[in-house]
């Protein structure tokens, strides 16, 4: 007869056992993470031109805000650029700028950021009215990344082009959108374009404002079609998300739980795979033949100053040839939906003598030739009429006060003159 008292101790006692086992490995496990720790090398950072610039929230930068916004003693400076919304992750473009509403942005519909007053009510009866739209596509220079909702350049251009036409109907006179986003390139906005398109909105003008980021092709080694899109890696957590040998609908649970790869696992990659070297990286590699690598991906990325250095010269060939491609695209985009299309050359603000952010160290350091002679190549190709864009990058050359808020973003005394300037050149 089964004595049931005595089986229910036996399993308590494998019970135990195995938990025993359990807590053994776990801890072993954890250990062996713990000393892999002391193992690794550690995750180089680059020392590029980057790394030598004045950031924001420094002492210095802080005064120049105060004086910038006008701000009082007891102004936080840094106020404008807490508030600034992150980017998220969208379904078909690679990301999208957070829907947020606060004292100084307000982002909603399709990703737009609103005029002061504006409601969702008001952006979609403009959206789908009669009104003739302005489209704004650029970056976060175009956005107004650390600048209030009445600071950014198309607030600015709003303002002179409703000046111009005080006869007209307010029903009747055009008014800018401002669709800029953070990290956009000429590339992704090009992307977004397409997808209003299909969304059916219908411009009557298209103003692109771009340079800045499109120097940063060298943060990937895949040709220009297959380009990593990186802040959409690194928002979607690429590799973790889709796991390599795995199939797009399944992806690792214990990846997506864990997140990076643990310690250990880093150090026999290492291990297995040894250092990675500039002159072993693939150029251009070819998504379709040569595949895609994440450890590759973020390598060039954060190497992308001694990559671009490396092959200065072929990327000089491809920026030219990135933005013929892309302006014939936008050309064909323009003539069948019947608007008018401007791109504009941006002022490159790690380039100006003047900008404070910008240390004579800064201007030695990896990175910076190869984003001057870049700029040089581009300006030189709108000269000679290979790319229809227009070179405005020096139309802050007299511009009295600051010009900066940091390498790259603009004054709101700045983009005052770079709303004239783009006005007077699309009416």
């Amino acid at each position: 007869m089964f004595d049931f008292g005595k089986g229910l101790s036996r399993l308590k006692r494998y019970a135990s056992t195995a938990l025993l086992m359990i807590g053994a490995l776990a801890i072993m496990f954890a250990g062996a993470n713990f000393a892999a720790r002391f193992f690794l090398p550690a995750r180089s950072v680059a020392n590029d031109v980057f790394a030598a610039l004045d950031w924001p929230g420094s002492a210095a930068s802080r005064e120049l805000y105060r004086n910038v916004f006008k701000l009082s003693a007891n102004d936080d400076p840094m106020a404008r650029f807490s508030a600034a919304p992150p980017l998220v992750m969208h379904p078909t473009l690679p990301f999208a700028t957070q829907k947020i509403d606060n004292r100084y942005y307000r982002v909603g519909l399709e990703g737009l950021r609103y005029e002061p007053g504006w409601s969702d009510g008001d952006v979609g009866a403009l959206l789908a009215g009669s009104r003739p739209l302005i489209f704004a596509l650029g970056g976060s220079t175009t956005f107004g990344y650390g600048l209030a909702g009445d600071e950014t350049w198309p607030h600015m251009l709003n303002g002179i082009l409703s000046a111009n036409v005080l006869s007209q109907s307010a029903a009747t006179r055009p008014v800018v959108l401002n669709f800029g986003a953070q990290a956009y390139d000429q590339r992704t906005e090009t992307d977004k374009l397409i997808y209003l398109l299909r969304r059916g909105y219908r411009p009557t003008k298209v103003v692109m404002l771009d340079g800045w980021n499109d120097l940063f092709i060298a943060r990937s080694n895949m040709r220009a079609v297959d380009r990593v899109v990186y802040h959409g890696f690194a928002q979607g957590r690429g590799e973790i998300a889709f796991t390599p040998a795995g199939t797009i609908n399944r992806p690792s649970y214990i990846h997506l739980l864990l997140g990076d790869p643990s310690p250990l696992q880093q150090l026999i990659r290492h291990w297995r795979e040894g250092p990675r070297q500039i002159e072993a990286v693939k150029f251009d590699r070819d998504a379709f033949v040569d595949g895609f690598d994440f450890r590759e991906a973020d390598f060039a990325f954060r190497h992308w100053a001694f990559f671009g250095e490396h092959h200065r010269e072929k990327y000089k060939s491809e920026i030219v040839a990135y933005y013929r491609t892309n302006l014939a695209l936008l050309k064909a985009l323009a003539d069948a939906y019947g608007f008018a299309l401007h791109v504009f050359y941006q002022p490159i603000g790690i380039l100006d003598d003047t900008n404070p952010f910008v240390s004579a160290r800064a201007r030695g350091a990896p990175g910076y030739r190869y984003i001057s002679e870049l700029v040089d190549v581009a300006r030189a190709a709108i000269a000679r009429g290979d790319l229809p864009m227009v070179d405005i990058s020096q139309a802050l050359d007299n511009v009295p006060g600051p010009r900066y808020l940091d390498t790259a973003h603009y004054s709101p005394e700045a983009n005052a003159v770079l709303a004239r300037t783009i006005a007077s050149r699309i009416r």
